[in-house]
């Protein structure tokens, strides 16, 4: 996490994007659970013709080869992403969500649950509201 933020430190037009990040942050605001382009513009197709989310959320798939697009894209995917947030969710109620990268991809990824937190995605958060929090406060004036 520090080598990681040290470089989007010193990188102004990351810099910048945080500061527009942090004026703009919406990430759980809406209470979506997938709070992200997966389902909404983005998806990802695998070698074999399965229609996913996005590359790290495997379930709901649809194999497109035998199938229609749309009603895969229509149906359970556009579903998947209407789902809301449990407000126990550590993430839910974190104050750093606007310095965070966390999505419910990766929750799966690491713990077979979108809704749980991923430790170094956290330490992460912590570390750029360390080094640059404030900082974004201000410059953003």
């Amino acid at each position: 996490p520090d080598e990681l933020v040290a470089l989007e430190t010193n990188d102004p037009q990351v810099k910048r994007a945080w500061i527009k990040r942090q004026d703009h942050v919406s990430r759980y605001a809406s209470g979506l659970l997938y709070d992200c382009g997966a389902g909404r513009n983005t998806f990802h197709v695998d070698w074999r013709g399965w229609l996913t989310p996005c590359i790290m959320v495997r379930e709901p798939r649809f194999d497109i080869l035998n199938g229609s697009f749309d009603s895969a894209w229509e149906g359970e995917i556009a579903s998947l992403v209407q789902k809301t947030m449990n407000t126990h969710a550590k993430c839910s109620n974190c104050s750093l969500v606007g310095f965070c990268d966390t999505c419910a991809g990766w929750g799966i990824m690491e713990a077979g649950d979108p809704e749980a937190p991923t430790e170094y995605l956290c330490e992460v958060a912590r570390e750029r509201s360390a080094r640059f929090g404030a900082g974004l406060r201000q410059e953003a004036r």
